[in-house]
């Protein structure tokens, strides 16, 4: 049977066992998809684990859905009110038992070998400052298409760019200490999964340990994460604010690739997408790919781009894109 915890407080939890993976999962008011996500661990090849759900605020519908899992394994946090996404994780983390914190979001899923394949990768880490991450499948609702992705930094290439390059990666790829997120806690702001990466990826002996094959899949809802995104605006200081952590290509690709496209769909005022533009090459930065980047999209929808694929025809023009503006894979 599945355990469901009602608290108002979290303290730290002093008990670790150095085999056990604490995964980490939080949702509200979504029930049908957390159970895809739920089940997806409950199927993993490593089952040393421990599935911590964590509902942000009152959702009585969700805890009688996962009530139905009969895993000893799963439990259940409910929060008396809703706290937000990154203090919710922090929550999970307080109350695990494991040696080390698998992240996974309550719409995206695993492969049966991630945690496995992680948990091997992990023995190679000289300290207790490092990640664990590997590649990711890119589904798009309603393309008959999969992406594979988040193949790592070239060789000598800043973790900053690699970050925001097509060859970057998603949360719910990362295992890490759980001592790590205990002492490097996320924080309440816009793009708290990469504000958390750049701090961490600081630290004097980082180490950044990569699976090289896809081990999760990342679901793109149009309806979903296009509504609930961060303005355009609080991308740009959000940004501003990291800038000593990344490198200036790595600052104009952000402002490109995140800013602009948020600019974008958002009807921003044509001043406004000359800012970002200056905002992004201003620095001399930019590069010519970056702004035949930028160029695409000004032009070409992100609903248009990302369905891209859906056809013969469009899967040749989306190659041609990654080849001549974005770079390949």
């Amino acid at each position: 049977m599945s355990s469901i915890v009602h608290l108002e407080l979290m303290r730290d939890c002093p008990t670790v066992d150095a085999r056990l993976v604490s995964v980490i999962i939080p949702t509200r008011n979504r029930a049908t998809l957390v159970c895809r996500a739920v089940t997806s661990v409950l199927s993993q090849t490593y089952s040393v684990f421990e599935l911590i759900v964590v509902l942000d605020g009152s959702d009585p519908n969700t805890v009688e859905v996962l009530s139905r899992f009969q895993d000893a394994r799963l439990n259940v946090v409910c929060l008396p009110r809703s706290v937000g996404p990154a203090e919710a994780r922090n929550i999970g983390v307080s109350s695990a038992n494991g040696k080390w914190i698998a992240f996974l979001d309550d719409d995206d899923e695993w492969l049966p070998t991630k945690l496995e394949k992680q948990v091997i990768k992990a023995q190679e880490a000289k300290g207790d400052h490092y990640v664990v991450v590997c590649e990711y499948l890119k589904v798009i609702e309603g393309v008959r298409h999969i992406s594979h992705l988040g193949s790592g930094p070239k060789r000598n290439e800043p973790l900053s760019e690699m970050l925001f390059s097509w060859r970057g990666f998603q949360t719910i790829e990362y295992m890490a200490p759980r001592r790590l997120l205990l002492q490097h806690k996320l924080t309440d702001v816009v793009h708290d999964d990469w504000d958390w990466f750049l701090r961490i990826a600081a630290l004097e002996g980082f180490e950044l340990l990569i699976v090289k094959e896809p081990l999760v899949k990342w679901h793109v809802h149009f309806n979903r994460r296009v509504s609930s995104s961060t303005t355009w605006k609080q991308s740009l200081e959000w940004a501003k604010s990291m800038s000593e952590y990344m490198t200036g290509r790595a600052y104009s690709m952000f402002i490109i690739r995140i800013s602009l496209d948020r600019a974008m769909q958002e009807g921003a005022r044509v001043i406004d997408k000359l800012l970002l533009l200056r905002e992004a090459f201003g620095s001399k930065h930019g590069s010519l790919r970056l702004a035949a980047e930028a160029l695409m999209i000004m032009l070409v929808p992100k609903t248009l781009r990302d369905r891209l694929p859906s056809s013969s025809a469009g899967r040749v023009a989306r190659r041609l894109y990654q080849m001549v503006v974005a770079g390949t894979y």
